[in-house]
């Protein structure tokens, strides 16, 4: 499928975002945390950019039926994903 991982990297040290940005379709970067973070980074703050912290529980909870959280839901449906 295309798909390359480089673990145990630091981004600005061991390779340039810039460099993954340009060779590639789509970088996911996975900072590993329990809680919702914000990187800092140009266009996070964009409408329907979501976090992915928040994107897994909104589809969890629904798929489990937990109906408090419904109108939580982070709908992907008709997005560009890139």
């Amino acid at each position: 499928m295309g798909v390359e991982f480089f673990l145990g990297k630091e981004i600005g040290k061991d390779i340039q975002f810039k460099e993954l940005y340009e060779n590639y379709d789509a970088v996911f970067l996975g900072m590993g945390t329990y809680t919702s973070l914000e990187g800092g980074f140009k266009g996070e703050k964009l409408p329907n950019v979501f976090k992915a912290l928040d994107y897994l529980i909104s589809s969890t909870n629904r798929l489990l039926k937990i109906e408090k959280d419904k109108e939580n839901f982070i709908n992907l449906k008709g997005l560009m994903l890139l």
